[in-house]
C-alpha cells in the first residue's frame, strides 16, 4: 500500500514539475539551454521514479530548483532590462 501512495505521489510531483517548467518556459522561448537542461531533469525524475531510487530523485529535485531559480532570475533580469529601455 505504501509503495502504490508513493508512486502516485511521486507521478504527481512529476506531472507540477512537468507543468511549472512549461509555465516558466512560456517566457523564456530563446533560452534553449534552459530548455534542453529542463528536458534532461524531467528524464531524470522518470527514471528515478520508474526505478524507484530516492537518492536520485533527491538529485533530481535539487537540478530542478536550481532549474526554477535560473529560470526566475533570468526573468526579473528581462524585467528590469525593459524597465530600464523604457526609460
Amino acid at each position: 500500500m505504501l509503495f502504490i501512495l508513493a508512486n502516485v505521489f511521486l507521478w504527481i510531483f512529476v506531472f507540477v514539475a512537468v507543468l511549472l517548467t512549461a509555465l516558466l518556459q512560456y517566457n523564456l522561448p530563446r533560452f534553449n539551454l534552459v530548455w534542453l537542461f529542463s528536458v534532461l531533469v524531467l528524464v531524470g525524475f522518470v527514471y528515478s521514479i520508474s526505478h524507484l531510487d530516492f537518492s536520485l530523485l533527491l538529485y533530481f529535485f535539487i537540478m530542478y530548483a536550481i532549474l526554477c531559480g535560473v529560470s526566475l532570475m533570468s526573468l526579473k533580469v528581462r524585467s528590469k532590462l525593459k524597465e530600464v529601455e523604457e526609460k
